[in-house]
Formats: C-alpha cells, sequence, structure tokens
C-alpha cells in the first residue's frame, strides 16, 4: 500500500468512520422515541410526516440546483485566491433558490394542498421554514467538509437528533398528539445542526466578483449532478404518494416507520458521500491517473461495507421493528430487506459517480437516474395496485439497482477504476445468500432472534473482508499479535 493510499484510506474510513457512528447512535436514538411516539399519534400521523416530508426535501433540492456539489468540487480545484469568491457565488445563489421555491412551495400547499390534507395552509407557513433551514444545513455541511472537520459534522448530527427526540416527547405529552409533533422534531434538529455547525457568515453573501466563464462552470455542473437529485426523490419518496392514492394514510405510516428503520444504511452512504469525494478528488487532483489504483482499491472497500450494512439491517430490522413499534406498524417488517436494499444500491450508484464526478461529466449521471426515475413511476403503477407497500418497496429496489448498473457502465467506459471484480463478486454474493437467509425471524421472540442472527452476521461480515480486503486482514492479525506478545512479556 502507497503513502497516498494510505492517506486516502485514513481520511476517508476515519471521516467516513467518525460521521456514521455518530449518525447510527443519532438514528438509534430517534427509534428509541418509536414505542412511545407509535403508540400515541398512530400510523395516519406518520403518514402525513412523510407526505410532507417528501415535499420538503424535492423543494430543497430544486433550490440547491446541484450548488452544494458544484461548491465542493470546485472550491478544492480553485487557486487559493479563488476560493473565497467562488463560497460567495455558491452561497448567494442557494440563498436565492431557497426563497423563491419556498415561496413557491408555500403557495402550491395554500391553494392545492387541501386536497391531500386538512391543515394545509398551516403546511405552507411551515415549508417556508423548513426549506429555507434544510437549504442552509446543506451548504453549511459542505463547507464544514471542506475545511475537513468531520468530527464536528457528527456532532451536529448526534446532538440533532438528542434535542429533536426531546421536542417531540415533550410536545406530545405538553401539548398535542397529530402529525404537528414530527414536523416541529424536524424543525428542532434543522436549527440544533446549524447552531452546532456555525451560523453562516455575512461576507458569504457579497459580491463574489467570480469571472463569468467560472460563474457558468461552477452551475452548469451543480445542475448537471442536481438532476439526479430530483430523480432520486422520485425513486425513494414519490411511493408514498402513490401509496396515498391507491391506500390510506395510516398503510403509509406504516412503510415510512420501516423505510425508517431501513434507512440506517443510509447514514453510511451520507458519510461516503461527505468524506469520499472531497478525498477522491484531492488525490486525483495531486496524482490524476497515477492515483486511480489507489481509488479503485478504496472504491471496491467501501462497496464491500455497504453490502455489509445491508445484511445487517436486513438481517436486524425485522426484529428491531417488532420489539420498538406499536403492533399496528409490525406488518411494515416484510418491506425492510428490499427497501434497504433500495440504500444499498443508491450508494452504490453514488460511488459509481466518482469518474464523472473526478471528470466533471456529471450529465451522464443524469441520464441513468432519469431512466431509473422513469422506471420506478412505471413499476409503482402496476405493483402498488397488486401488492400494496410491498410492492413499492420491491419497485424502489428494483429502480435503484439498475440506476447503479448503468452509472457504473457509463463512469468504467469515461474513467475505468481497476476493480478486482471477481473478488468483489464473492464477497457480494456471500452477503446477499447470507441477507436471505437471516431477514426471516430465527425465534418466536425478536430478542431472541436478534441474539441468534448476531454471531453468524459476525462471522459472514469477517469472510468477506478477508476475501475482499486480505492486506488489511494481515496488517490487523499481525497488530494484534504485537499486542498479545506485549501484553504477555
Amino acid at each position: 500500500m502507497t503513502s497516498s493510499e494510505t492517506s486516502l484510506a485514513k481520511q476517508v474510513i476515519g471521516g467516513t468512520g467518525v460521521i456514521t457512528v455518530a449518525g447510527v447512535a443519532a438514528r438509534l436514538l430517534a427509534l428509541l422515541t418509536v414505542p412511545i411516539l407509535t403508540r400515541l399519534l398512530g400510523p395516519a400521523a406518520y403518514g402525513v410526516a412523510a407526505l410532507v416530508g417528501t415535499v420538503i426535501a424535492l423543494a430543497s433540492v430544486l433550490a440547491l440546483l446541484g450548488i452544494d456539489m458544484a461548491y465542493a468540487r470546485f472550491y478544492l480545484q480553485e487557486k487559493e485566491s479563488q476560493r473565497a469568491a467562488v463560497e460567495r457565488f455558491c452561497w448567494r445563489f442557494a440563498a436565492s433558490g431557497a426563497i423563491v421555491v419556498a415561496l413557491l412551495t408555500a403557495g402550491g400547499w395554500y391553494w392545492l394542498g387541501g386536497r391531500w390534507l386538512d391543515d394545509h395552509h398551516s403546511i405552507a407557513a411551515y415549508s417556508v421554514l423548513a426549506i429555507g433551514l434544510s437549504v442552509a444545513v446543506a451548504m453549511t455541511t459542505t463547507r464544514i467538509r471542506l475545511l475537513g472537520n468531520y468530527r464536528r459534522i457528527a456532532a451536529a448530527l448526534f446532538l440533532a437528533s438528542v434535542v429533536s427526540a426531546i421536542v417531540s416527547i415533550g410536545l406530545v405529552f405538553l401539548w398535542r398528539t397529530d402529525v404537528w409533533v414530527l414536523l416541529f422534531g424536524a424543525i428542532a434538529a434543522s436549527i440544533t445542526t446549524l447552531l452546532v455547525l456555525g451560523l453562516p457568515s455575512r461576507s458569504f453573501f457579497k459580491p463574489s466578483h467570480l469571472p463569468r466563464n467560472t460563474k457558468r462552470a461552477v452551475v452548469s455542473l451543480g445542475v448537471a449532478g442536481s438532476i439526479t437529485a430530483p430523480m432520486y426523490w422520485v425513486i425513494s419518496s414519490s411511493d408514498r404518494w402513490f401509496l396515498s392514492y391507491y391506500m390510506d394514510a395510516g398503510e403509509v405510516g406504516v412503510y415510512s416507520v420501516a423505510a425508517t428503520v431501513a434507512m440506517l444504511g443510509l447514514m453510511l452512504n451520507s458519510s461516503l458521500t461527505l468524506t469520499w469525494f472531497p478525498e477522491a478528488s484531492r488525490l486525483y487532483g495531486e496524482q490524476g491517473a497515477e492515483s486511480l489504483p489507489s481509488l479503485g482499491r478504496m472504491w471496491t472497500r467501501l462497496v464491500t461495507g455497504l453490502a455489509i450494512v445491508w445484511l445487517a439491517v436486513a438481517a436486524a430490522g425485522g426484529d428491531v421493528l417488532r420489539i420498538l413499534a406499536a403492533p399496528a406498524f409490525h406488518p411494515g417488517a416484510q418491506y425492510i430487506p428490499w427497501l434497504a436494499g433500495g440504500v444499498f444500491f443508491y450508494g452504490l450508484a453514488s460511488l459509481a459517480n466518482t469518474a464523472l464526478f473526478l471528470t466533471a461529466k456529471m450529465r451522464f449521471a443524469a441520464y441513468m437516474w432519469s431512466a431509473g426515475a422513469l422506471l420506478s413511476a412505471c413499476l409503482y403503477l402496476v405493483l402498488i395496485p397488486y401488492l400494496g407497500a410491498l410492492g413499492a418497496a420491491i419497485s424502489q429496489c428494483i429502480s435503484f439497482s439498475l440506476t447503479a448498473l448503468g452509472v457504473l457502465a457509463v463512469s468504467h467506459r469515461l474513467l475505468p477504476l481497476p476493480v478486482p471484480v471477481f473478488r468483489l463478486t464473492i464477497a457480494l454474493a456471500i452477503t446477499v445468500g447470507a441477507g436471505v437467509v437471516m431477514a426471516p425471524e430465527w425465534a418466536g421472540q425478536p430478542v431472541w432472534s436478534l441474539v441468534l442472527k448476531f454471531p453468524v452476521g459476525l462471522l459472514v461480515a469477517g469472510i468477506v473482508f478477508v476475501v475482499i480486503a486480505p492486506d488489511w486482514c494481515r496488517r490487523t492479525f499481525a497488530g494484534l499479535r504485537r499486542v498479545f506478545v506485549s501484553a504477555k512479556a
């Protein structure tokens, strides 16, 4: 392993590890509120919150238009003297987009939202605040990761979850028992994240004086990359709207809580996005084509990590749901392996963007995501009327998988990363086989089911990492041997 590869591994694994641990802890803390909130609020409140949340997510994406990604790419590539100008331009662009999209979204809720929600006038006002905070959090997070302060991001994730849990439980006991408990909890999380990461400076909103051609390049890269975001929304979130059309809000709520459990793997995806792309861009900018072998090996191991996380969620997710949620939510356990599969393939598609990101040709990813979104809409229309929420989960997994394969194919043609295909295939086959066996209940009591599955999962993970990263395993065993020898001495 070269020094540059060692440095890359330390930066990516270190940053990813810190953020993932904090993210998983935050998500687990949120899950601890499930026994209280699901019993007091019921499925319908979760269904309404899911519908509102999907609109806020889409609006935030449209407001940003990928400028956060372009910010990360150009800030690292520009000369030191130009970085402040790039930063100011991106912040001003994001602020303008947030204002316009927030007002349009609020108008849509106000005049059209009555078709779905009774309290749509209040939701209109809520959406303005939620979209503004969402955009601010996205831009602030990008800035902090460019500075390499991953611990601060991890702290923000965890503290936001703590505050959100306290606010939600406090409101449900002291104020009301409806969807506003969940909505205000989300607002509290966004405000906490901003306070921990740091409020944007006024200097960010001054005129940038960036050359026009650079502005055009920044916006072009952002827009090309941003097309994938609304397409992601179509695949991952529009299923709630299809379900609400064919079924009631209660079924949407059951599906949404199951998705919350399945999305534990999304913490690793988000962490990888926060650390992998800046570090890969930095190494590629320094070494060019010579960095590709190091990037390829690291890429392979990250994909394997995503697969192991899928195995953990698919095996334990149903049992966790049965332990935490009210009985009305237990049918959602069957959706979790499929939804977790969608999370894995989304992570794979994100990592497949590496070559497109490094060569600034994100438009090719946009083509694949557009095709995937169209496919998902067709699958939702076909499967949901017959299979209900299970059809939505299966459709999501299929759509993400085909999108990921498409992005992989295009990326390989543009800038092929040296990947040990045979080893990766074996590792993924072992993981999928284990997931199929471990997804059902292994005992009548979910706690005992988890106890039985845990050692088997550890064994499978160990075998997979021996297959995919034998050098890391040798170094780990050598380090442990030295520790034991010194302890005996």
